[in-house]
Order: C-alpha cells, then sequence, then structure tokens
C-alpha cells in the first residue's frame, strides 16, 4: 500500500507548501530548498536533489531560510541569484553585501577575486535558475511539478545556443571514440526517441519507452516522489503531465528506464567521456548512449560502424514483463543496488554539468588556437617539422600544445597538472571550484577519482 500524508499548511505563514526557499545546509552552503510541511512554528524543508534523509525542520524565523528573490522585490543579504558574468556566462551568484544602490555578489565555485559590486537595477541580475542552471523559483515549470523540469514545456525544442563549430569538435571527439551522433527528431520527445533508437533501432516507439517509464514510475512512487515538487500528494500529476506527447523527460524518467532495462545509461556532453552514467554499477550489457545537446534536447549515440539493437523482442514485450515483475524481491534487490549512486547524481544538474563540459572544450579550443598561432613562429617547431620527425600536421599541433601549454595555463592549474593529476581533471577542478589548488585536488579526489 502506498503511504501517503497530509501536510499542514498555516495561512498566517510567510511560507507557503512547495515554495522553493533558500537555505543554508550543515555544511554552511546556501542551497536550493522547498518547503514541503507547515505546522504554526515550524516549517520542513527538503534541499533540492538531496534525499528525504537530509531534511530538516526550522523555524520560521530561522536565519537559515528566506524567500527567494523575486523581480520588483527587495534584495536580502545570502540571497541567491542570476548573474551575467563579465564573460557573458550566466553563473549562480549569492548576495554578501550591498548599499542603498547597490549589492556585492560572489560566484558560487569561485574565489572571492571575482567578486563584484553591481547596481540593484542591473539587467545582468535575474531570479535564481531563471538563466543559469542553478535550482530555484526561475527553474521550476510553469507546472510546478519537477525539480528538474524546463522553464517551458513545448512541441519543438529551442534552438540552441552552442556554436556549430563546438557541435563539429563534438562529432570529432566521438568519432576518436568510432562513435556517431544519430540525430532524433526535436518534438520534445527525443529523450524517449533516444532511447528508442539504442533499444530497437528506431525511433519511432518512442510512445511505448514513454508509457513504460511513467508506469514504472507509479510503481515506485514512494522512492521517486521525493524528486518530485510536493513528493507523494503530487506524483499523478506529474505522471499525467509526463505522459503527455512533447513533454520533455529528464534525470527522473532517465533514471527509471535505466532500471526498467537494466542496464547504464551514459550521457555524453561535449566530450567522448560520459559525462553522467546512470545506474553504472549495477546495469548488464552494452550501456545505453545518448548525447545531451543543452536544454533537454538527446540525440542518440551509435558506433561508425554501424548500430545494433540492444533488445530483440519486439518493442512493448519487455516493457510489459518488466512492469509486471517489479514488485518481486529480486528485482528489488536489483535496483536498491542501482539507486546507491543516484541521490548524489542528482545533484549536479544536466545544464551545469553541461556548462562545465562546454567551459572545457572551449577552453581546451582556445589552448589549440594559441598553440597553432606559436607554432608558426617557432623557429626549433618548424624545424622539426621540415626534417619529418612530426609526420604530420596533427602531430605538429600536439607537439605545439605541449611546448606552449606551461605558458597559457592558470598557475593553479599547471600546479595541480604538476601534482601528477591530467589536464581534464585540473580543468574540471578549476571550473567547478575556483583557482586553489589544495581544493581543486581534494575536489578531483572526491568527484573524479572517487567516483
Amino acid at each position: 500500500m502506498v503511504k501517503t500524508y497530509e501536510s499542514k499548511q498555516n495561512t498566517s505563514s510567510k511560507f507557503t507548501l512547495y515554495e522553493q526557499v533558500d537555505c543554508l545546509d550543515e555544511q554552511n552552503q546556501w542551497l536550493n530548498a522547498e518547503v514541503t510541511e507547515i505546522t504554526e512554528e515550524k516549517i520542513k524543508i527538503h534541499f533540492t536533489g538531496f534525499s528525504k534523509n537530509f531534511d530538516i525542520w526550522l523555524e520560521e524565523d530561522s536565519p537559515r531560510v528566506q524567500k527567494q528573490w523575486r523581480k520588483n522585490t527587495p534584495f536580502s543579504i545570502n540571497n541567491r541569484i542570476d548573474v551575467l558574468d563579465t564573460y557573458k556566462q550566466w553563473k549562480e551568484a549569492r548576495i554578501i553585501d550591498m548599499n542603498e544602490t547597490q549589492i556585492k555578489i560572489h560566484y558560487r565555485g569561485y574565489t572571492e577575486k571575482y567578486d563584484e559590486w553591481l547596481h540593484k537595477n542591473s539587467e545582468r541580475i535575474q531570479e535564481i535558475g531563471s538563466k543559469s542552471p542553478a535550482n530555484g523559483i526561475g527553474k521550476v515549470d510553469p507546472s510546478g511539478y519537477c525539480r528538474y523540469s524546463k522553464q517551458e514545456i513545448q512541441p519543438e525544442i529551442k534552438k540552441q545556443k552552442i556554436s556549430s563549430d563546438l557541435e563539429k569538435r563534438f562529432e570529432e571527439l566521438l568519432i576518436e571514440k568510432n562513435l556517431k551522433i544519430f540525430p532524433v527528431e526535436g518534438d520534445g520527445n527525443c529523450l524517449f526517441r533516444s532511447f528508442s533508437h539504442q533499444l530497437y533501432g528506431d525511433t519511432g516507439f518512442h510512445d511505448i519507452i514513454r508509457a513504460s517509464a511513467m508506469k514504472y514510475i507509479s510503481i515506485e512512487r514512494e522512492y521517486y516522489s521525493q524528486y518530485i515538487v510536493g513528493g507523494l500528494d503530487k506524483v499523478d500529476e506529474y505522471l499525467e503531465h509526463q505522459s503527455r506527447n512533447g513533454a520533455w523527460g529528464d534525470d527522473i524518467e532517465i533514471q527509471a528506464l535505466s532500471e526498467i532495462y537494466n542496464k547504464p545509461v551514459e550521457i555524453f556532453a561535449y566530450s567522448n567521456i560520459p559525462m553522467r552514467t546512470f545506474h553504472e554499477d549495477s546495469g548488464i550489457g552494452i550501456p545505453i548512449k545518448v548525447a545531451y545537446h543543452g536544454q533537454s534536447h538527446y540525440n542518440s549515440i551509435v558506433s561508425k560502424d554501424g548500430h545494433r539493437r540492444l533488445i530483440e523482442t519486439t518493442p512493448g514485450e519487455y516493457e510489459r514483463s518488466i512492469i509486471e515483475s517489479a514488485a518481486s524481491g529480486e528485482f528489488r534487490e536489483m535496483i536498491t543496488r542501482a539507486r546507491m549512486d543516484f541521490d548524489k547524481t542528482m545533484q549536479i544538474d544536466l545544464e551545469q554539468a553541461l556548462q562545465a563540459s562546454l567551459e572545457h572544450l572551449e577552453n581546451e579550443e582556445a589552448m589549440i588556437r594559441q598553440a597553432i598561432e606559436e607554432s608558426e613562429n617557432n623557429e626549433y617547431l618548424m624545424a622539426i617539422a621540415e626534417s619529418n620527425e612530426l609526420n604530420s600536421e596533427e602531430e605538429m599541433l600536439k607537439k605545439a600544445i605541449e611546448m606552449s601549454t606551461r605558458d597559457i595555463l592558470p598557475s593553479a592549474v599547471q600546479d595541480v597538472i604538476n601534482s601528477g593529476f591530467t589536464l581534464e581533471q585540473a580543468m574540471e577542478a578549476y571550473h567547478m571550484v575556483g583557482e586553489n589548488p589544495n581544493v581543486m585536488i581534494e575536489y578531483i579526489f572526491t568527484n573524479i577519482i572517487g567516483n
């Protein structure tokens, strides 16, 4: 029997049920959270993307929780907001000081040297989650159903703002691993079309894939409810919404599908190394591979030598058998193992992970361009090339990068590389936590090597 609950709404509370708020956690980090219950004196807080085991009760006037900033309302110290940085990238920031006309902001994951003062009326300031990958009032869709749903549900995917050069580079990186992108229609069903192509070699069975995911989430509603705004009370509304043709799928659906098909699901984004993997340790057989291009658009990734469907049965047969056996002890043991890392995975939003991947690729491209320019003026390198010690333009480029990297990279990145870590590890850490080498190394051990 599915457990249900009644939330007590205090009508005099300054907070409302399911409201997105800024909340200080036990690690002294201001995070996005949601009000899930309200009593006469306290509110229950659920941190977005975390297991409900981390839920806390706070006094309504606790300094650890506050309403999120909205347009045409006063700012508060520690409000989380979206800010357009000096490189024209929208990032999550927090207000750390203010005066009558300005606010001082600190970018999350960056050092103090990037703090800056902005006029309160600056167009560079927006509601949290409305522009950046951060969670917040700007991130929750108009229906308010899913913590990870996007700002618009529409039949067509928004035109991507990612340059064709980056898309071409993405394709080149995949080719290095003997992979290529199989594009699917951008009609809102692209996640399910990509799974359909991976599983059955045809995008046309997306409706079967979607319906199976919704039935499965309904059966497993007690678990998945912790990732849906409103918890168990809103699961049926969420399922009704997500069952519609054209409704975008996201992390919840990917995890459910990985459990249904008992396969790892690798998400690639502008790299030939998966940016995220679902069901990694428990899945069986060849992974399902999909490309993520931002703003909830997915494509299928296949071998250059051709794609072989992962399921040989008639579409729908396997799904029916799994739905029927979903409550069995053997099946439950399997999904319990599969869910061990899902809470951690959900803490990293896809758009945020995509941004980190793009920044890494853009830096790599900039390094290559500078290496090429320097190589043209490097008499030693040209002499080597002319003597045929470098047999190709590619080898010459690699040598140029090697020779110029030390002068191009930030000193913190170079320090981390000198400590024995790879350039890729150092660059990811640099963009995620800033330029403190010790903090970067800790990030690498915890989030890259540790995973």
